[in-house]
């Protein structure tokens, strides 16, 4: 993805490395997402997010993001870009396991973390220690997302 605000042009690499299980099918076991700003002819790496599957029970077998809920919009209107990037993992029963949703405002990146599970004590949904420095122009805008994903992935996104 690419986006320019009033710091300039910048690239947004999200990269899944994809492992063949099946001629007509592959799952990811790891991701990494890159954001550099074009500078002078160079690219500036700005930030960087890493994560990769986790040793659970029941297992996760693919990791991913999902284009479809990450924006690169100016959410408080100050003339900067404020990128959310979502993504998520299954484990091997075909349920959505985790869930992140990480804003990055600043260069600075403020994740909600979400743990699904059938059982109420192993579901966990947590927002960053410092969800409550963020504008809440981008907070409501991030919550918004938090029950758009709810309601059209079925998830509970919540404590126990």
């Amino acid at each position: 993805f690419e986006y320019q605000d009033k710091g300039g042009v910048y690239e947004l690499l999200l990269c899944e490395n994809q492992k063949n299980i099946s001629k007509k099918d592959t799952l990811n076991t790891k991701i990494q997402a890159i954001c550099t700003v074009n500078d002078h002819g160079g690219f500036l790496e700005k930030w960087r997010i890493n994560d990769l599957l986790e040793d659970t029970e029941p297992k996760e077998i693919s990791i991913w993001f999902w284009t479809k809920y990450c924006s690169t919009k100016d959410l408080d209107g100050d003339g900067f870009i404020d990128p959310v990037i979502v993504y998520g993992t299954r484990n091997e029963h075909d349920e959505i396991r985790r869930v992140k949703i990480i804003t990055v405002y600043k260069n600075k990146k403020y994740p909600i973390r979400a743990v699904e599970c059938v059982l109420d004590d192993c579901r966990t949904f947590s927002k960053d220690a410092n969800w409550n420095i963020l504008p809440p122009k981008i907070k409501t805008y991030v919550n918004q997302l938090v029950e758009k994903l709810r309601k059209e992935q079925d998830l509970l996104l919540k404590n126990g």
